[in-house]
C-alpha cells in the first residue's frame, strides 16, 4: 500500500482537534501553519506537502537510535521518510491531536497541543503534551521542530508502559489583549535573568497564584512537577539552579495577546552524579491582565535529561541527537 493511500485510510479514523485560532488578526504564517495542519490530519498528503518548502528542515528531538522518527529529515523526502517512521510504529487510525493555541509573530509560529496514540509494536496507550516550532519562508514551511515528552513515548514504545502526561497545558486566557510589545519586553528580561543566575529577581515577575509544569514522568529528574503560588515557586527555582550550566545565547520568541513562547537549548548537570545533559527547551509564559506571569509551563527531551540521574545510564556515540 502506497504512503498516500495508507495515511488518509489511517487519517479518516483519527480524533482530531485542530483549534486554537487566535481572535485577533492572524499572521500569514499562522495561515499556513493553519493550512498544513487541516491538510495532514485530514489525511490530504498532497495538500499538506505544498505547505513545506523544497528546501524544509524537520527535525523531531529525541535520543537517535531509539525511534525511528527521531532525527533531522530534509526537504519534502525526508518528510516522507519521517512520515513512513511514524505510520510504521504508531496507529494513527487512534491518533488523537488537540491544539492547544497558536503564538505567531512575524514568521515564526508556536503550537502546544496533546498527541496520543497507540504504539503498534507493544500495544501500549500513551498522551503526551509536544511543542512545534515552525518557520515561514515565502509562505512555505521551511523549519518544523518538534519537541515531546521522551521518556513517555519512549516507555510506550520500547517498554510496553502506557502513560499520560501529568501536567497538562493550560490555555489560561483573558479578555483583555496586551500590549505584545510589553509582554515581549517583560519574557526577555525573564530570560535574560534566568541566564544570569539571578534568581531571587524572578520571583518580581510572577503572580501570586502563579503555576509551574514542567513536563516528564515524575521522579525521573528531581524539579519534574507542578509547582502552584509564589512559595512553590521559589522552591522550584531552588531545585533548577544548580542544574543549570548554560542556556543558548541564540534563541526564538513569539508573542500573541497574552502568551510567550521561548525556544533554545539548554546546558545542564545533575547535581547528585555530575552527569551532564543538552537538551531543546520551551519555556512558556503566560501573563494576567496585570502583566504577571501567572503560568509558566516547561518542555524539553526529558528522557536524554533523566539519563544525567540514572548512575547505571552511560552516554554513548551517536545516541543523542546532535543540536548544533
Amino acid at each position: 500500500m502506497g504512503l498516500h493511500v495508507k495515511f488518509n485510510q489511517e487519517m479518516k479514523s483519527a480524533n482530531i482537534k485542530v483549534e486554537g485560532e487566535c481572535k485577533e488578526e492572524k499572521t500569514k504564517a499562522q495561515e499556513v501553519a493553519e493550512k498544513f495542519y487541516a491538510c495532514f490530519f485530514s489525511g490530504d498528503l498532497p495538500g499538506a506537502m505544498d505547505c513545506l518548502s523544497d528546501d524544509l528542515v524537520w527535525t523531531h528531538y529525541g535520543p537517535i537510535g531509539f525511534l525511528p522518527f527521531y532525527g533531522v529529515f530534509y526537504g519534502k523526502m525526508g518528510f516522507q521518510t519521517w512520515l513512513m517512521a511514524l505510520l510504521e510504529t504508531t496507529s494513527l487510525a487512534d491518533f488523537i491531536f488537540q491544539l492547544k493555541y497558536y503564538t505567531s509573530e512575524g514568521d515564526r509560529v508556536h503550537t502546544h497541543c496533546l498527541e496520543g496514540s497507540i504504539a503498534v509494536k507493544t500495544g501500549a496507550k500513551f498522551a503526551l503534551e509536544n511543542f512545534h516550532a515552525i518557520e515561514v519562508k515565502d509562505d512555505k514551511i521551511k523549519s518544523f521542530t518538534i519537541i515531546s515528552e521522551t521518556s513517555t513515548v519512549i516507555n510506550a514504545y520500547l517498554k510496553g508502559i502506557p502513560g499520560e502526561t501529568a501536567y497538562k497545558l493550560t490555555d489560561y486566557k483573558i479578555d483583555a489583549v496586551l500590549d505584545i510589545n510589553k509582554i515581549k519586553k517583560i519574557s526577555d528580561d525573564i530570560f535574560e535573568i534566568i541566564k544570569k543566575g539571578k534568581k531571587e529577581e524572578i520571583i518580581n515577575y510572577i503572580s501570586d497564584d502563579v503555576e509551574i509544569a514542567v513536563t516528564g514522568i515524575a521522579g525521573t529528574v528531581p524539579y519534574i512537577n507542578k509547582y502552584v503560588g509564589k512559595e512553590q515557586a521559589k522552591s522550584f527555582i531552588e531545585k533548577i539552579y544548580p542544574e543549570i550550566l548554560e542556556i543558548k545565547k541564540d534563541y526564538t520568541i513569539a508573542c500573541h495577546n497574552n502568551k510567550a513562547d521561548i525556544f533554545t537549548f539548554l546546558k545542564g548537570k545533575s547535581s547528585t552524579l555530575s552527569k551532564g545533559f543538552y537538551v531543546p527547551f520551551n519555556i512558556s509564559f503566560q501573563f494576567n491582565k496585570d502583566s504577571k506571569v501567572s503560568n509558566i509551563y516547561i518542555q524539553n527531551d526529558n528522557y536524554v535529561t533523566s539519563l544525567a540521574y540514572k548512575a547505571t545510564s552511560v552516554f554513548t556515540p551517536g545516541s543523542l541527537l546532535k543540536m548544533d
